[in-house]
C-alpha cells in the first residue's frame, strides 16, 4: 500500500469511528507501529486528528471528540501526577471534598493518606477503588448509571445525591479550557453532575494538563470565573500562562 493510499484508508477509518488504537490501525493498514505513528503525526499536524499515547481521536472543525478512557488514562501521566500532588497540598484535616471523574483527579488518591478524618465524595468508581484502603478517608459514591467504557456514574440518582451535599473543595477537570475562559467537555452525560458540584462547593480547583488549553469542545461546564484555582503542568506555554494571569486567574504550575 502506497503512502497516499495509507493516508486515505486512515482518514476514512477515523471519520467513521472517531478514534482508533494504534494496534487496530496496524492491522487495518498492514504496516508497522512506527509507520502508523508517522501517519498519525502527519494528520495531526494538519489538524485532522489529535494524537495521544496508544491512538488518536478525530478533530472536526476544531471540536475535539471524546477520547476513549485508555487514551485519557495513559496520556501525560507524569504531568498529571505532578498536578495531582500539588492539588493535595490544598487538602487539610477534617475536610469534605469532591473528586471529579477524571484521570488527572484520580492521580490525587495516592497522596490523600496523611490528612485526618477526610470525607471524599465522587462519582467515579475507579477513584472509590483507589481510596478503599485509606483508613483516614470516608468515601461516598454518588451512585447512578455507569457510562459504558468509562468509570463515571451519571444520571438522575447521581445528581440527586450531589444536590444534597456541600464541599469545601471540589477538584474537577475538563476536556478543554478555551480562550474565553470556559471549561468544556465532550459529552452531555457528565455535564449536569459537574455543574451541580460547582454550585455546592466553597472552592473549585480545576486540574488540567497543558494539552487542555486553547481548544474547543462540545458543551460548557462553567466559566473560569467560577474557579478558585487552576493547576496545570509547567509544560504550558508561557504566553498561554500569561493570558490567563492577565484575566485575573489564580493559575499554578506543577
Amino acid at each position: 500500500m502506497l503512502q497516499l493510499e495509507r493516508m486515505q484508508v486512515l482518514k476514512e477509518y477515523m471519520l467513521q469511528n472517531k478514534f482508533a488504537k494504534i494496534d487496530e490501525l496496524e492491522t487495518l493498514m498492514d504496516v508497522s507501529k512506527a509507520t502508523v505513528r508517522r501517519c498519525l503525526l502527519l494528520l495531526g499536524s494538519e489538524g485532522f486528528l489529535h494524537t495521544a499515547r496508544g491512538g488518536a481521536v478525530l478533530n472536526s472543525d476544531g471540536i475535539l471528540f471524546e477520547q476513549p478512557y485508555y487514551i485519557k488514562r495513559d496520556t501525560h501521566v507524569e504531568e498529571k501526577i505532578r498536578i495531582a500532588k500539588k492539588a493535595c497540598e490544598l487538602v487539610g484535616d477534617d475536610m469534605s471534598i469532591f473528586l471529579d471523574s477524571s484521570t488527572t483527579v484520580t492521580q490525587m488518591c495516592p497522596f490523600l493518606h496523611k490528612q485526618k478524618n477526610l470525607m471524599v465524595a465522587t462519582n467515579d468508581i475507579q477513584i472509590a477503588l483507589e481510596l478503599k484502603d485509606h483508613t483516614n478517608v470516608s468515601v461516598v459514591v454518588a451512585g447512578g448509571v455507569l457510562r459504558r467504557n468509562f468509570c463515571t456514574l451519571t444520571g438522575m440518582y447521581t445528581e440527586m445525591m450531589l444536590k444534597e451535599m456541600n464541599f469545601e473543595y471540589a477538584f474537577i477537570s475538563s476536556d478543554v479550557v478555551n480562550e474565553q475562559g470556559d471549561m468544556m467537555i465532550t459529552n452531555l452525560e457528565e455535564v449536569q453532575a459537574k455543574r451541580i458540584v460547582t454550585k455546592s462547593s466553597a472552592k473549585i480547583v480545576a486540574l488540567c494538563d497543558h494539552s487542555k488549553f486553547e481548544g474547543s469542545s462540545f458543551v460548557k461546564v462553567c466559566g473560569l470565573s467560577d474557579v478558585s484555582t487552576i493547576i496545570t503542568g509547567r509544560e504550558l506555554p508561557k504566553h498561554i500562562y500569561e493570558h490567563y494571569r492577565e484575566m485575573g486567574l489564580d493559575i499554578l504550575l506543577a
